[in-house]
């Protein structure tokens, strides 16, 4: 059955109103001061086959201080989905040298110890190349969409709880001062036009777009005006060069302080109509970044 919305436009839609997590509805959380770190273009194409171990070295004014012990923080509230308190003196004092599954318990437990404030995080959509040919009517409405969603949102992304070594490529981590610094690059995800948010080996690290049948009368309300058609069977989003980096982990408090996350996806039908034009194989890509915390 053929669903009447804004086809392009919904997948923005759907993927702001689902990536960082609930539209922020509060502004009594304390500012942030820091600003988010930056992702360059090179970083975000490092990808390997396989899960492999890190190999940072650590400088040799740390060596004295590798040996020190920090503090088992617990959460004040309830931990986040089971995740249970890490014990970082249990592991090698080099984080270079934690094995895949270390470093992913302690990027849960900083996330789980975050996710239980108020957070706010940030999210920027790029138009990745032009639509040609009879897609060229969409350039514009789907650039003020990108705009429009664009807007910060309070709650972390990914669904972290559930990552294992499985899904990812690679993943490493160092040590600088006080902090962790955490990379995890998650494998590839295929998915239809009713995924879960926080399911596949991208939506453990970085939210995926949700049903999108949950959008649909947000859509038709306010871009009905595009009239655009198409079968849920043709639906087809790839995420791929999917990365969270930088991911700061305090080692006196246990928390995550900042982090960058992101992905391409590629959204492919078979066939739709919009505006009345018929499309064959049709196809765009949105470049998807996301960051904690929220500039001031």
């Amino acid at each position: 059955m053929k669903k009447l919305i804004a086809l392009t436009i919904c997948f923005v839609l759907v993927l702001a109103l689902t990536a960082c997590g609930k539209n922020e509805n509060s502004s009594s959380e304390t500012p942030v001061t820091s600003n988010p770190v930056q992702v360059t273009e090179a970083a975000q194409e490092k990808e390997t086959d396989t899960v492999t171990e890190a190999s940072v070295s650590i400088p040799a004014t740390e060596t004295a201080t590798q040996h020190q012990t920090y503090p088992v923080i617990v959460p004040n509230k309830e931990l986040i989905k089971g995740i249970q308190p890490v014990d970082i003196n249990q592991f090698d004092p080099d984080p270079a040298k934690w094995t895949t599954q270390q470093i992913i318990d302690y990027y849960k437990f900083g996330m789980a110890m975050e996710d239980n404030a108020d957070v706010r995080t940030d999210q920027s959509f790029e138009l990745i190349g032009k639509l040609d040919g009879k897609a060229s009517i969409l350039n514009g409405p789907v650039k003020l969409a990108m705009k429009l969603a664009a807007q910060p949102y309070n709650a972390l992304t990914g669904g972290y709880w559930a990552i294992q070594p499985s899904d990812l490529k690679s993943a490493d981590a160092h040590r600088e001062g006080d902090y962790i610094v955490i990379n995890l690059y998650p494998k590839d995800q295929t998915d239809g036009p009713n995924g879960d948010e926080h399911e596949g080996t991208v939506g453990h690290v970085v939210n995926v777009v949700q049903g999108i049948d949950d959008f649909i009368a947000y859509v038709e309300k306010n871009f009905s005006i595009l009239n655009a058609k198409y079968d849920d069977d043709s639906v087809v989003l790839k995420y791929t060069k999917a990365y969270a980096k930088n991911v700061r982990i305090n080692t006196k408090t246990g928390k995550m302080e900042s982090g960058n996350w992101g992905y391409t996806l590629d959204v492919y039908l078979d066939h739709c109509s919009m505006a009345g034009v018929e499309f064959e194989n049709f196809h765009t890509t949105i470049g998807w970044k996301c960051w904690y915390p929220v500039a001031d």
